[in-house]
Order: structure tokens, then sequence, then C-alpha cells
């Protein structure tokens, strides 16, 4: 007889039932991201598509050794990028100007570049950074700056080219026009450049009603001038000698009109003609072998400067002699008017005239 044999019931799981999930989205994949901080630690990386890479290149090379023709559209015209003289054995500075193209913005900063340099066979290579701009502002610190000394003792010819973003660590859309001039090399002669000796002669100054500071002095007359323009001016490190004549020149004509100012310049040269084409009747003096002399007056009895050039022969034409104030400075970054007026007065006593743009 068949008897009911319980079956004891097991637990068999169900399939779980599915739970809602996310709609899915696309992932953009990302070959060549780009990297926000060239050369530097890297706190982010920025994946960006195609069309909103930039593009670097480079808008010109300025070598400089304190004053430079460069970008034309904003000086002189008539005067071609990078002609005017350098002069080997002097600190020199090359300012490479980096271009930004691109839709997210118009610059970017701490963009690596490098500078290749040939002389007499060698190469030397100098790594810098700095920011991509638009367009070139010379007033503005963006360069990626370059120091050098060509320190040779004959003339030398030195060639350049740079290149931005040199190991392609920026994802740009255009990676064959980083290189500055795209084909050659910028090509300067950095010449030899003997010494330029200066004396400067300080004035006891106190014409008839005179109450000011009547003895010229300070930063400029001790020798500031002469650094700064020996910075400004194509001339070696330690090119200038300058010294100043001991006493003072006793002087009671005002330097308030020209006359008066022509007045002293016929005087030192007629002391420079002396002591250098007359020394065998007159004997020497501190004026001897000098190649400039500078009067120096007080600030407060004359303010301006006064040169002596051959095209405006007035006081003698012998592109010796200036004169100027004394006007206080404290370095050759912050020269005041007395070192200002200094080189200004020299550089004229060479022909040299102002230049036909607003600042002249």
């Amino acid at each position: 007889t068949p008897t009911s044999t319980p079956v004891t019931p097991t637990n068999t799981p169900l399939a779980p039932s599915p739970t809602p999930s996310p709609t899915p989205t696309n992932t953009a994949i990302v070959a060549n991201p780009v990297i926000a901080a060239p050369y530097s630690p890297i706190k982010a990386v920025v994946a960006l598509p195609p069309v909103f890479k930039p593009d670097l290149s480079i808008h010109g090379i300025e070598i400089t050794q304190g004053i430079q023709c460069f970008d034309n559209s904003k000086g002189l015209a008539s005067c071609p990028d990078n002609s005017l003289p350098v002069a080997a054995k002097k600190n020199t500075t090359a300012r490479i100007y980096l271009k930004y193209s691109g839709f997210l913005s118009s610059s970017m900063s701490n963009v690596p570049v490098r500078l290749h340099i040939f002389a007499n066979g060698v190469e030397y290579i100098a790594n810098a950074s700095g920011k991509a701009t638009t367009s070139i502002n010379q007033g503005n610190s963006d360069s990626a700056n370059i120091y050098f000394n060509v320190n040779f003792s004959n003339d030398v010819n030195v060639t350049f080219y740079a290149e931005v973003d040199p190991n392609n660590s920026i994802s740009e859309t255009n990676e064959s026009n980083n290189r500055y001039p795209a084909s050659g090399t910028i090509s300067m002669t950095f010449r030899k450049r003997t010494t330029l000796d200066i004396v400067g002669q300080r004035l006891r100054y106190h014409p008839s009603g005179y109450t000011g500071d009547q003895y010229a002095g300070g930063w400029a007359v001790n020798g500031g001038g002469a650094d700064f323009m020996e910075q400004m001016l194509p001339i070696r490190n330690n090119g200038i000698d300058y010294s100043v004549k001991s006493g003072y020149l006793n002087w009671t004509t005002s330097l308030g009109s020209g006359d008066g100012q022509h007045d002293l310049i016929q005087y030192l040269n007629s002391r420079w003609i002396m002591e250098n084409a007359l020394s065998w009747l007159f004997g020497t003096g501190a004026f001897t072998g000098a190649e400039h002399v500078y009067g120096w007056a007080p600030n407060d009895g004359y303010s301006g400067g006064h040169a002596d050039m051959p095209v405006y022969p007035h006081a003698g034409g012998l592109g010796v002699v200036g004169i100027g104030t004394d006007r206080p400075g404290a370095s050759t970054d912050n020269p005041g008017g007395g070192a200002l007026i200094m080189a200004h007065e020299l550089i004229h006593d060479y022909d040299v005239k102002h230049t036909n743009t607003a600042d002249a």
C-alpha cells in the first residue's frame, strides 16, 4: 500500500528581478591630453576636442643689449629688426615673443621654448618659458628671456633659431610651425669694442642772484651716469672708463640761456684741446686721453642738458663735450634725469639726432 512520503521543500532562489540603471552616456577617449603646466608639476590634465586645442608659434626674437630695433610697426619703420649693432663681451638678452592662437583663451602661460645659439662652430642650447599671446607688447614681461654673453675678443658671427614647445608636451592643432625662423637662422655679428674714456667736471654754480645748491654731485656724477650709459649702448661690460676731475669749476655765468650753455661748452672744449692737441705746450691733465668731457651742474640751477654736435657747431662742434643736470638717481634701473641726460647728450655728440617718433 503506498504510503505518503512528505517531501521536504527546498528554497530555490529565483533570478533577481532587474533593477533600474542610469541611462548610458558617451565617454570621450582622449589620445593627446593638453598639459596645463609644462615643465612644472602637473595639477590637472585637461582633455579638449581638437577644435579647441591651441596653436603655438613665435612672433619673433629680439636680440638686445639695452636698445634694439624690433617690431617696427610700433617704432621706426625704417629700422629693421635687430639691426642696431651689438658688442662682444657684453651681457645680452634674447627676448622670444611667443604666439598664441586658439578659441578658449587669448594667451597661455608657462610655455616652454628652446634657443639654439651657434658661435665659432659650437652650438649652445638654452631653455626658458614665457607667456604666449596673440600680439607683441614689448612693455610687458611676457617674453621668454634668455641671458648670455658672447665672450670673444674679436668680431664673431653668431646665429640663432628657437623652437616653442620643443618636446611637444602641449597638444596643438599644428605642430609644424613651432620653429622661428621657419628655416635658416638669425645672423648677427658681435663686434669687438675698445674702452670709452669720459671725464666728469663738477661745477660750483653761483651766478648773480642764484640761491640754490651750488655744488654738483650725487649718484649720476659719481659714476652712475656712466654705468647707465654703458648698459644702454653697444659697449662691452666695464667698457667705459669714467673718472671725476678733482675739485670744482667755479662758474658764474647763467646756464638759463643757450648762450650761457655755449659758453660752458666752449670753455670745456678749450681745456680739452689744451690738454690733448696742445699738451706739448700746456702739459697734460685730467682731460688728457679722454674721448668725452661732461660738465655737471646742480639741478637747482640747470635742469636740462646740451651737446656739442659737429653738425650744429654753435659752441665749437668738436663732438667731445656735453653738459647737464646732476638730477638724482638711485640705480641703472632707476637712473633719474642726470644719468638719462648724460647718455642723451653724449650720444648727440656723434651727430645722432632725435627720432621721428612721438616719444623722441
